[in-house]
């Protein structure tokens, strides 16, 4: 399987990492890289996430990280 991460979600995964540098710019990297590790760990085991959405020929699945 092959993941990709939609411009959307990366904008979203970016604002998010910004939003975490305002306090503790070390954690935010950790966890923008530890965030994009999730997403594309997905395609190790895809039939393990739900899908969310489907596209044409393409499966939208979600994978959930922290609480």
């Amino acid at each position: 399987m092959k993941v990709i991460i939609a411009a959307i979600a990366e904008a979203d995964i970016e604002a998010i990492g910004d939003h975490i540098a305002q306090s503790n710019p070390d954690r935010a990297l950790t966890f923008v890289l530890e965030l994009r590790d999730r997403c594309f760990g997905i395609a190790e085991t895809p039939l393990g996430y739900a899908v969310v959405r489907k596209i044409a020929d393409n499966e939208i699945r979600r994978r959930v990280f922290g609480n």
